[in-house]
C-alpha cells in the first residue's frame, strides 16, 4: 500500500526573519497535500504570542489549528520550556496512533530536545514506527543524541518493522548519515532516489542539507523538497515530501 509523508521544521510558525506569523498559511499549504503522516519540528504547544491575533480567542495552541478535523490522530512532545511558552516536535496521522512516547535526549540546558516515537496501526495490521527528531547545533552533541536514537531503536523496534526516522538533524557536514546507516541499516530516502541529500536551509536560498528522511523496510517511490511558493516563505526551512510503499 502507498503512503505519503511530510517533515517540516515550521520555525514556530514564523517566516525566515521572524517578520510574519505563518500559521494560517502553513495550515492551508499542508491541507492542500493529501499526506498520511506529518512530522513537525518547532511547534509551539502553548504561547499566545505565536498564535495569529485574530485567533487567540478561538484556539490555545498551534496544534489545535493545524490538526483541526483533518488529522484523526496527533501527538506533541514538549521539549523546550520557557516562562511564556513551550515548543517541541509533533506527529499528525490519518491512521490510529496506537502508542506514543516523547524521550528526552537533551545534552545541555540550552538546547532542550526530544525524540517523539509513535506506533501507527496501519489497515494492513502492520505497525509503522516513526521517530521525529530535532538535533543540536554542535556535532559532538548530535553524536550523543544519535546514540540515544540508536539505543531506542535497538531496544524497541522489531527488525522487520517498517520504520521512518526524520526531522531536522542540523547535520551541516553530513557526518551522521554513515553512522546511522551502518548501525541500523537505514537509508536516506532523498539520497537513495536522487543520489544526493536534499538542500532545505535557508528556505529562500537553500544551501544546507539539514532535514533528512531515513527509513528501513519501506520502498521510497518519490521524494522532493517543497521549494515553490508558498513553501519557501512559511519558515526558515523547506519541508521534505515522500511517497513510499509498504
Amino acid at each position: 500500500m502507498k503512503y505519503k509523508f511530510i517533515t517540516f521544521n515550521i520555525h514556530k510558525a514564523r517566516s525566515t526573519f521572524l517578520l510574519n506569523n505563518t500559521l494560517i498559511k502553513i495550515k492551508e499549504a499542508t491541507n492542500s497535500l493529501p499526506v498520511d503522516f506529518m512530522f513537525i519540528q518547532e511547534l509551539v504547544g502553548s504561547g499566545a504570542d505565536f498564535i495569529p491575533k485574530e485567533l487567540t480567542s478561538k484556539i490555545s495552541s498551534q496544534m489545535e489549528l493545524l490538526a483541526d478535523s483533518i488529522w484523526t490522530d496527533h501527538c506533541y512532545g514538549k521539549n523546550a520550556v520557557f516562562k511564556d511558552r513551550h515548543h517541541g516536535n509533533a506527529i499528525l496521522s490519518r491512521f490510529p496512533i496506537a502508542k506514543w512516547e516523547n524521550e528526552n535526549i537533551s545534552t545541555n540546558k540550552w538546547e532542550q530536545r526530544g525524540l517523539l516515537h509513535c506506533e501507527i496501526a496501519l489497515d494492513s495490521g502492520q505497525i509503522l514506527h516513526l521517530f521525529n527528531v530535532h538535533l543540536n547545533l554542535l556535532h559532538d552533541e548530535r553524536v550523543k543524541q544519535v546514540e540515544r536514537v540508536i539505543a531506542r531503536y535497538l531496544k524497541l523496534i522489531p527488525p522487520d518493522a517498517p520504520f521512518i526516522l526524520a526531522g531536522d538533524f542540523n547535520d551541516w557536514g553530513k557526518e551522521l548519515s554513515h553512522y546511522l546507516e551502518s548501525k541500523l541499516e537505514l537509508f536516506e530516502c532523498h539520497k537513495q532516489l536522487k543520489n544526493r541529500y536534499a538542500k532545505t536551509f535557508p528556505s529562500f536560498f537553500p544551501m544546507l542539507s539539514l532535514d533528512r528522511i531515513y527509513a528501513r523496510n519501506i520502498k521510497p517511490i518519490h521524494v522532493e523538497t517543497l521549494s515553490q511558493t508558498p513553501w519557501n516563505i512559511l519558515s526558515d526551512h523547506l519541508p521534505m515530501y515522500l511517497e513510499f510503499e509498504i
